[in-house]
This record gives C-alpha cells, structure tokens and sequence, in this order.
C-alpha cells in the first residue's frame, strides 16, 4: 500500500508521482497550487481513503469549478516591486492570470483593457482621477487587486514549452548602452519565464505560482534555492552559484541546442577553490586573490562576482571594482565595451557592468535573495543575461587561445599566474627562497629585478609593468608584466624565420648580462600583441647566472647535450635548447626544410653559434 500523506510536501510529491496519464500535468500545477495554500492538517483529509487509487478522485474534486472564482487579493507594491509598470507608465496585469474584465483595482473596476490586460491609463492618472490617491500604489499604501483567474492558466499560460524557450532567448540585436542594458535586465518585456514542464515538475511547488502573495509566475524559483541563514561568505558563495551558473546550465540544457545553432553557449564556471577547506589540510582558509565567480562563454571571461557575507555590501562593491579596474583588452576582447559582473553580501545582489576601462556602473536596484518575488526578477536577469551572451559570443575576435580573464592558473604547488583586466598579468610564487632553491640554482628576487631591467630594453623579453617584489609577511614573489598572445605556432618561411631571430635576439640581451634563461620552450614564446610573426619570450624566473653548477633534476626539455662538460648551464646551453625548441615546431615536421635553416639549426644544436652569431647566420640574414 502507497505510504499517506501527512502534509502539505507529502501530498505535492505524490500529486507529481502520478503518471501523465492519471493526472495531465496542467492539472498537477493546479493542485500543487491550490494545496500550496493550505495547512498540513487540511491536506490530509484528501487522503483519508483507504484505497489509494481513490485519493486522485478525490483530489480531482478541488478542480470542480465553483462558480466565478474570484483571485484572493494581490497587493501591488511600486516601489518594492517595480517591474509590473510598463515603460509608459501603465500598469500591466497579464502576469496576474486575471480575466481582464474582472479586474477590480482598489475597488474600482473598469480600469484594465481587454485586449492588451492593460490599465487604460497610466500609474499617475489613475492615482490623481480614479483613485484619488497620490500614495496608492507606495509601499506603505499598496494597490489592491482581484479578479476572476482565466481557466487552465496555471497548465497552458505559466509554463513555457521547449519551442517558446528558444523564442524568448532570441540573441539581441544589437549592443545597448551600459544604461539600458541594466534596465533591461530585469524587464519582463510580457515574457513568461523560460523553463520546461520537466524542470517545473521538479520546482518547489510551495512558491511557483503565487509569490509573495504578489504575482503568479512561473517555477522561477525551481532554481533558486536560498538558505534561510544566509549569513557566511561561503554561504553566499553557495547561492549565488545556485542563482547564474546553475539556472544557466539548465536552460540551456533545455535547449539541447547543437554546437553550430545560434543559441549555443559553451558555459563554463570557475569558483575561487581554496575557500574550500579540503584544498588546505591546514585548515588555515588562503583565498587566491581573483573574484569568487567567473563565468566563461566559449572560453572568455564573460561574467564576474564577488560574495561577501550579510551586511558586507560596500565591502563587496569595493573588492569587485578593484579587481576589474583595468577594464578589458582589445586583444581579447575586440570590440566588446563592458561586461556584466554582480557583488553580492548574505542575500542582497547588485547586478553592475564594467567598461574597457574598467568603470562601473551598478543597477539601482538591489536584489534581497531571501524574497521569493526578487528571486524571480533575478531569473529574468539571469535570462536576458544568456541572450546577451550569445549577441558577445558573435562579438568575440577570433583566436587560437584564448585566456581567462581574472582566472588563477596554478602552474605548481607554489606558482600562480592571474590574467588581469587591463592587459595584465600577475605572477606569483609562494615561497620563493624554498621554490629558487628547488627549481632555480643561483636565482634570488635581486637577481630577477636584474633580468627584468634587461628585458625592458628587448621587445623579444616579457616586460614587468610592476618590477618583482616579495609581499606580505610570506614574502610571496610577485612580477605584473605585459599579456601577449597564445604560444607562437609559425607555420611560413617567414613566421619561422622571425621565430627564429626573435628567440635569438632575447636570448642575445640576456647573454650580454651575463644571464642565461634555462627554459626555451615553446609555451614560453608567445605572439606579440596577437600578431604571428612577432615573438617574446616570457617566464624568466628560471633565468640564472651563466655558468652555474647545475646539481638538481633537468628542467622540461632537456637532455644530456643541455649542461656543458663541467656541469654547468652556460649560454650555449640556450641555443642548443633553441634549435630542439626549433626542431619540435610543426613547420619541422610537416614542411620540406631548407638547407640555411637546416645549417642554423646544426649551429645551434653543436653550439657552435653564439646568440650575436646566430643573428647574422645566412637563415636570419636572408630574410630579412
């Protein structure tokens, strides 16, 4: 025998347990609805039948209609609920599911017309003619409204099917204004949140269709679910990747969308790890110093957030602004202006963007989590987000690799890189005398200020924007240098020839200071300025001394001709690993090699040719 329900949720899961054929579901949401409203005790009696398979009839039985049905009073808040006024100022009652000749307005009927579910006139008229209320509508006086519900509003008018979900995320058409965009965010525009009958079936059905005991929606709150106790930083961490990531995925999900249609996205989300304890069995929290929340769409940065916990607000602002201060690069970004970023403390959200310079402007409106008929309008915030992203998709310049921006890449235990806005990066290396010690013989952060003042004179060497330092009480290194462009991959003769002087020519600048960089290898040698055939060569912190003893393990990529005979990494030890370096390039492989290049490659790897030599060997000589 099926278990009784004992309450309210007990009999809404059992209602929904109930095959399609026994009960459609339009009629499942009228009855979660209806029992939504009641007390457990209440609930119970529908199931006081032994037989199970009579309690459905007699559930059945609150689907009788009983004469004209009036709606219980919905209370219409302007000021805390703004989003039901109409850009001209009128109100709008479609999402009420009223019939609109029933609509009684402050007792007053008449109001609404017919065919558009419209007040015939706007907000201010009716409170100066009609009501005779200049605070009606105000938090503290608001409008009191009633009619009669439309019959199956609840099975054919809330939920949206596949194929309306599609419709609704239709790309946008073109870039609005910062301005316009964070008002359109939140405006309805009369559209029906997006969400399938499988993912309605799974909401919670306490909230789907009255919230607040302000408006009928749709299962926005399916999605969202908000700990009562929003207080922590984690906590708030928690539900905002509940609220964007999560709400994202499964709309897309929906979708089911192929990779080469217009509403494909490829979402991916980064949350800052180490607020996870089980990343540090010290137990000691270490957050990397990068937002709490990105969002990818195809590989670029696209959203930004920072959580903070309950009343924390402007300190969250704060920490968000000045992680985007730089604003975005051309590079990878092209002709994009901002993009969307949230600070969020305990329950409350602030939804802002920021500019190519790293400006930004903030919604007016601030989202209290913790209130059902909030967490609906961020949905629609959330939904006209993802047909923003795929008008930025298009936007987005083509490349090869592209970088997450604000993303920690964590090369090691003790390295770290952050791709800043701004053009921007930010390595970092915790422990720096411990990690010299076990990677970099010789090398200290007085020895890498050096490396660094040489570089600046060669446009084929990183460049610092900030010269290396220890910071904090760990002295953790830190260098910011210039961002470039993905790892070289020439492909022509003349790619390959400009590859070739320009690894020559910076390890050139570093030999006359008597520096030899130790890791020529090809994720170290990046398009300059995204442009193929302009290189340099970046990570230098395992540069050292010429000539020094050598007694750790081989870097990546060496081998036993690397290290001269006594051991030590001198500069013909570069230009050897330049010619492997060469050697591995695809051009090597696939290409027929002519015989100058074939001569260069010989001179490096027999270390015969010094970096000046090599620069005036026939192979760099006759191409220029």
């Amino acid at each position: 025998m099926a278990n009784r329900p004992t309450g309210v949720d007990e009999a809404i899961k059992f209602i929904w347990n109930q095959p399609d054929t026994v009960l459609q579901v339009s009629e499942k949401q009228r009855l979660s609805a209806v029992l939504a409203k009641e007390a457990d005790v209440v609930a119970r009696k529908y199931f006081l039948s032994p037989l199970p398979e009579q309690w459905v009839g007699t559930l059945k039985e609150l689907l009788a209609p009983t004469g004209t049905s009036l709606m219980d009073e919905v209370f219409i808040n302007q000021e805390a609920d703004p989003y039901v006024v109409e850009a001209d100022g009128t109100l709008d009652v479609a999402t009420l599911q009223l019939q609109p000749a029933t609509v009684v307005i402050n007792g007053k009927k008449g109001l609404v017309d017919v065919q558009t579910s419209k007040t015939k006139r706007t907000l201010a008229e009716l409170q100066e003619k009609v009501l005779r209320d200049a605070t009606a509508g105000s938090m503290a006086n608001p409008l009191h409204i009633s009619g009669a519900s439309l019959a199956d509003a609840a099975g054919s008018v809330l939920v949206d099917a596949h194929g309306s979900i599609r419709n609704l995320l239709k790309p946008l058409d073109s870039w609005p204004s910062p301005e316009d965009f964070l008002q359109y965010l939140v405006r309805p525009d009369g559209r029906k949140i997006p969400v399938s009958q499988r993912a309605f079936a799974k909401a919670q059905y306490s909230e789907i269709l009255v919230v607040d005991n302000t408006v009928c929606l749709a299962a926005p709150n399916a999605f969202i679910k908000v700990d009562p106790d929003v207080g922590g930083e984690e906590k708030t961490t928690t539900m905002m990747a509940r609220c964007i990531p999560t709400v994202m995925q499964e709309i897309i999900q929906e979708l089911a969308v192929p990779p080469t249609s217009e509403y494909h996205l490829d979402l991916s989300y980064s949350g800052n790890k180490t607020e996870d304890r089980s990343q540090n069995p010290s137990g000691v929290l270490q957050k990397l110093d990068r937002p709490d929340m990105l969002i990818m769409v195809n590989g670029a940065t696209s959203f930004v957030g920072q959580d903070k916990g309950q009343g924390n607000d402007r300190q969250a602002v704060t920490e968000l602004e000045g992680y985007v201060k730089g604003g975005l690069d051309s590079l990878h970004y092209g002709s994009i202006k901002y993009l969307p970023c949230y600070a969020a403390a305990g329950s409350r959200v602030m939804l802002g963007l920021f500019n190519n310079i790293g400006k930004v402007t903030w919604m007016q409106h601030t989202f209290d989590m913790s209130r059902a008929m909030h967490r609906a309008l961020f949905v629609f915030a959330v939904v006209n987000l993802l047909r923003w992203f795929m008008l930025m998709a298009k936007g987005l310049p083509e490349m090869r690799f592209r970088i997450h921006l604000l993303e920690t890449w964590r090369r090691s235990s003790h390295v770290t890189i952050t791709f800043q806005p701004g053009g921007r990066v930010r390595k970092q290396i915790r422990q720096f005398e411990i990690w010299a010690q076990q990677h970099s013989p010789g090398s200290s952060l007085e020895f890498l200020q050096k490396v660094y003042q040489v570089a600046q004179a060669s446009q084929c060497l990183a460049h610092a924007l900030e010269a290396p330092a220890c910071v904090g009480r760990a002295q953790q290194y830190q260098v910011t240098l210039e961002a470039y462009g993905p790892p070289g991959n020439p492909m022509t003769m003349q790619e390959v020839q400009g590859y070739c002087q320009d690894c020559c020519a910076g390890a050139e600048a570093l030999h006359a200071a008597s520096v030899v960089m130790r890791d020529f290898r090809s994720p170290n040698v990046l398009t300059r300025n995204g442009a193929e055939g302009k290189y340099v060569t970046v990570d230098l912190e395992f540069a050292g001394p010429n000539k020094h003893p050598w007694t750790l393990d081989w870097l990546q990529g060496w081998d036993d001709h690397t290290l001269n005979q006594e051991g030590q990494y001198d500069s013909f030890s570069d230009m050897y690993q330049i010619g492997k370096l060469i050697e591995g390039l695809p051009f090597w492989r696939s290409n027929v090699r002519p015989p100058a290049l074939m001569s260069f490659v010989n001179g490096l790897k027999s270390k015969r040719l010094s970096a000046s030599e090599a620069l005036q060997h026939i192979w760099i000589t006759g191409h220029r």
